[in-house]
C-alpha cells in the first residue's frame, strides 16, 4: 500500500504578506495567472485602481466587486459621464 503524502500549504495571509513585497507590477501580475486562489488574494491586495477614457464606466460595479479593498479610483483623461 502506498502512504499518502502530508500535503501543507501556506494560509492565505501568509501568501499576503509575500505577495504585499513584490516590488514590480509585472511580478505581481504573473502571480495572478497562477491560480485561481492566488488571483483572489492578489485582487484582496489591491488598494487603487486607474481607469483611463478607454475604460467603459459600465465596468466599474464589476470592478468594485472584483477588487473590495479599493480605497482610491483614479480617472485619468476621462470624458464620459460621471453620472
Amino acid at each position: 500500500m502506498e502512504q499518502e503524502e502530508e500535503r501543507k500549504e501556506l494560509l492565505d495571509d501568509c501568501w499576503e504578506m509575500i505577495f504585499d513585497r513584490l516590488q514590480y507590477k509585472s511580478d505581481k501580475e504573473a502571480i495572478t495567472l497562477v491560480c485561481k486562489r492566488f488571483l483572489s488574494i492578489t485582487n484582496s491586495l489591491r488598494v487603487s485602481i486607474k481607469l483611463s477614457d478607454y475604460t467603459p464606466i459600465s465596468i466599474l460595479p464589476r470592478l468594485l466587486q472584483r477588487f473590495s479593498n479599493l480605497k482610491k479610483i483614479q480617472f485619468c483623461n476621462f470624458r464620459g459621464d460621471m453620472n
